[in-house]
Protein backbone atom coordinates (compact mmCIF):
# COMPACT_ATOMS: atom_id res chain seq x y z
CA UNK A 1 0.00 0.00 0.00
CA UNK A 2 2.01 3.60 -1.19
CA UNK A 3 0.59 6.65 1.02
CA UNK A 4 -1.87 7.77 -1.57
CA UNK A 5 -3.82 4.54 -1.15
CA UNK A 6 -3.75 5.28 2.95
CA UNK A 7 -4.43 8.88 2.50
CA UNK A 8 -7.52 7.91 0.25
CA UNK A 9 -9.04 5.56 2.66
CA UNK A 10 -8.57 7.73 5.35
CA UNK A 11 -10.53 10.61 4.17
CA UNK A 12 -13.07 7.94 3.21
CA UNK A 13 -13.18 6.85 6.73
CA UNK A 14 -13.62 10.42 8.09
CA UNK A 15 -16.17 11.28 5.42
CA UNK A 16 -18.44 8.42 6.43
CA UNK A 17 -17.86 9.17 10.38
CA UNK A 18 -19.28 12.97 9.25
CA UNK A 19 -22.24 11.96 7.55
CA UNK A 20 -23.07 9.61 10.28
CA UNK A 21 -22.62 12.52 12.75
CA UNK A 22 -24.93 15.38 10.38
CA UNK A 23 -27.58 13.09 9.08
CA UNK A 24 -29.73 12.50 12.17
CA UNK A 25 -29.52 16.42 12.27
CA UNK A 26 -30.34 16.64 8.37
CA UNK A 27 -33.96 17.76 9.09
CA UNK A 28 -33.01 20.28 11.43
CA UNK A 29 -30.48 21.83 9.13
CA UNK A 30 -33.51 22.97 6.78
CA UNK A 31 -35.33 25.12 9.72
CA UNK A 32 -32.32 26.58 10.59
CA UNK A 33 -31.51 27.82 6.68
CA UNK A 34 -35.58 28.71 7.00
CA UNK A 35 -34.93 30.70 9.92
CA UNK A 36 -31.66 32.19 8.68
CA UNK A 37 -33.66 33.48 5.84
CA UNK A 38 -36.08 35.15 7.73
CA UNK A 39 -33.68 37.08 10.20
CA UNK A 40 -31.97 38.14 7.00
CA UNK A 41 -34.96 39.78 5.56
CA UNK A 42 -36.19 41.30 8.56
CA UNK A 43 -32.51 42.53 9.13
CA UNK A 44 -33.17 44.27 5.50
CA UNK A 45 -36.41 45.60 5.72
CA UNK A 46 -35.39 47.32 9.35
CA UNK A 47 -32.55 48.68 7.58
CA UNK A 48 -34.89 50.12 4.80
CA UNK A 49 -37.36 51.12 7.55
CA UNK A 50 -34.54 53.29 9.30
CA UNK A 51 -33.31 54.97 5.82
CA UNK A 52 -37.31 55.85 5.03
CA UNK A 53 -37.57 57.55 8.12
CA UNK A 54 -34.33 59.70 8.33
CA UNK A 55 -35.16 60.51 4.72
CA UNK A 56 -38.97 61.03 6.27
CA UNK A 57 -39.33 61.71 9.16
CA UNK A 58 -43.26 62.96 8.98
CA UNK A 59 -44.49 60.21 7.10
CA UNK A 60 -42.47 57.96 9.83
CA UNK A 61 -44.65 59.86 12.49
CA UNK A 62 -47.47 59.31 10.75
CA UNK A 63 -47.22 55.25 10.18
CA UNK A 64 -46.68 55.57 13.57
CA UNK A 65 -49.90 57.57 14.89
CA UNK A 66 -51.80 55.17 12.40
CA UNK A 67 -50.59 52.21 13.51
CA UNK A 68 -51.31 53.15 16.94
CA UNK A 69 -54.70 54.24 16.50
CA UNK A 70 -55.37 50.77 14.42
CA UNK A 71 -53.99 48.87 17.26
CA UNK A 72 -56.47 50.93 19.91
CA UNK A 73 -59.67 50.80 17.93
CA UNK A 74 -58.36 46.89 17.96
CA UNK A 75 -58.11 46.36 21.38
CA UNK A 76 -61.41 48.59 21.85
CA UNK A 77 -63.59 46.42 19.63
CA UNK A 78 -62.22 42.84 21.06
CA UNK A 79 -63.20 44.24 24.99
CA UNK A 80 -66.48 45.51 23.62
CA UNK A 81 -66.64 41.57 22.45
CA UNK A 82 -65.53 40.63 25.46
CA UNK A 83 -67.67 42.64 27.87
CA UNK A 84 -70.92 40.95 26.45
CA UNK A 85 -72.12 37.99 27.95
CA UNK A 86 -72.95 35.24 25.49
CA UNK A 87 -76.78 34.86 25.64
CA UNK A 88 -77.53 39.01 25.75
CA UNK A 89 -79.59 39.96 23.20
CA UNK A 90 -77.35 43.84 23.60
CA UNK A 91 -73.98 41.68 22.80
CA UNK A 92 -71.59 43.63 20.10
CA UNK A 93 -71.55 41.51 16.99
CA UNK A 94 -67.72 42.06 15.68
CA UNK A 95 -67.37 39.48 12.86
CA UNK A 96 -69.86 41.59 10.47
CA UNK A 97 -69.97 45.27 9.51
CA UNK A 98 -73.23 46.65 8.10
CA UNK A 99 -72.78 48.90 4.78
CA UNK A 100 -75.02 52.19 4.28
CA UNK A 101 -77.69 52.27 2.10
CA UNK A 102 -76.67 53.56 -1.10
CA UNK A 103 -79.47 55.49 -2.66
CA UNK A 104 -78.51 55.78 -6.76
CA UNK A 105 -77.96 59.21 -8.03
CA UNK A 106 -80.17 58.79 -10.87
CA UNK A 107 -83.58 58.76 -8.82
CA UNK A 108 -82.59 61.34 -6.33
CA UNK A 109 -82.04 64.04 -9.35
CA UNK A 110 -85.42 62.64 -11.27
CA UNK A 111 -87.71 63.49 -7.89
CA UNK A 112 -85.51 67.17 -7.85
CA UNK A 113 -86.26 67.53 -11.03
CA UNK A 114 -89.86 66.76 -11.23
CA UNK A 115 -90.78 68.41 -8.30
CA UNK A 116 -88.96 72.07 -9.45
CA UNK A 117 -90.39 71.42 -13.13
CA UNK A 118 -92.88 73.78 -14.31
CA UNK A 119 -96.01 71.89 -16.06
CA UNK A 120 -96.05 72.24 -19.40
CA UNK A 121 -98.27 75.02 -21.34
CA UNK A 122 -100.84 73.96 -23.61
CA UNK A 123 -100.32 76.02 -27.85
CA UNK A 124 -103.01 77.77 -28.89
CA UNK A 125 -103.33 76.93 -32.33
CA UNK A 126 -105.16 79.76 -34.26
CA UNK A 127 -107.96 78.57 -36.04
CA UNK A 128 -108.91 80.99 -39.34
Amino acid sequence: MSKLDSIADRSLTVATRARDLIAPSAAGVRDWVTSGAALVAARGGAKTAARFARRNPALAIATVVVGAGVLAYGAYRRRQANAALPGEADAVDTTSTRKPRQVPVRSVRADAAARTAKPARKRTTAQA
